[in-house]
């Protein structure tokens, strides 16, 4: 038999499991160093194709790619990429998933051995767990991490794309009615939390914006009297006081402090009058206690 040249890689060959499998010599393009690749598949027609695929990787200059573990893996992508750059309730998300979705079901599996079928069948398919939404998350997470995988050059191809995620119905908003509003208003009179309830239906801010306001953040002029909200708070067990952090420019804006300024509420169809909306955050702060320079 004809002896194979350097860099062609060993016979394809089947091992007494019952997989094929094919070896190949290279030289390291980085160290110069002699080393084996061995590539292993279910039919020779995998072997072969992977076998290709790994000649051409090693043409390039890249060399045969890194075998890391799925949760390996992703906890190197919460570490290093996803807790630097997402805002704190986007990590909590993310992070959440991971551990008690994503994980459970791949484990420590080998990163490059996750197929597209597979994700669809235990992620959005019929044998997934997962509510439409969470199913949602669960791809919106492993796509942004694969192609980090993919950068790290630990995956040829991000396995996640091809996945067709689950219809989800849009959640029914039903805000109150003008009638119910009074009724919880004086239902709330004696809470000390009265003033921040009062904030937040008559300034339309969300929770982490009205827990990030600071009597700071109050401006006057000649011409205008606002508030800026530029700030959100988002609330993490490991710190009583949450972690606030900078929102981004376009979500910044500024609210009127003018003392007839009427604030209507979306869908309710009702404009009603309040104080001066600096006099209610003083309200917040010595109902809670609270310092009016650390906020909320």
């Amino acid at each position: 038999m004809k002896r194979r040249a350097n860099g062609e890689g060993t016979r394809i060959v089947q091992r007494p499991d019952g997989r094929w499998w094919s070896r190949l010599r290279y030289i390291d393009p980085i160290t110069g160093i002699s080393k084996r690749e061995a590539v292993y598949g279910r039919t020779q027609t995998e072997v072969r194709d992977k076998m290709n695929a790994l000649k051409a990787r090693i043409a390039r200059g890249d060399g045969p790619i890194e075998r890391i573990g799925f949760q390996d893996f992703m906890t190197r992508w919460l570490a290093d990429v996803a807790k630097p750059s997402l805002k704190p309730a986007t990590y909590a998300l993310y992070e959440g998933i991971v551990r008690n979705h994503l994980v459970p079901t791949f484990g420590n599996r080998a990163l490059a051995d996750i197929r597209t079928a597979a994700i669809a069948h235990t992620i959005a398919g019929e044998r997934s767990k997962l509510t439409p939404r969470v199913a949602q998350s669960a791809l919106t997470v492993l796509r942004t991490a694969f192609e980090t995988a993919i950068a790290w050059r630990l995956l040829e191809r991000n396995s996640a794309v091809g996945v067709v995620p689950p219809r989800t119905e849009p959640d029914e908003i039903r805000p109150l009615a003008p009638d119910q509003v009074l009724v919880f208003l004086k239902a709330a009179k004696s809470d000390p939390l009265y003033s921040l309830f009062l904030l937040a239906i008559f300034t339309q801010l969300r929770e982490g914006e009205l827990l990030a306001l600071r009597v700071a953040d109050e401006h006057r002029d000649d011409d205008a009297h606002e508030v800026l909200v530029h700030r959100c708070q988002h609330a993490a067990p490991a710190r009583a006081n949450g972690v606030s952090y900078q929102k981004k420019r376009p979500a910044m804006r500024a609210l009127s402090l003018h003392a007839d300024r009427r604030y209507p509420r979306d869908g309710v169809g009702v404009a009603s009058p309040m104080t001066p909306l600096m006099l209610v955050m003083k309200r917040c702060f010595a109902s809670t206690g609270m310092n009016a320079d650390s906020g909320l």
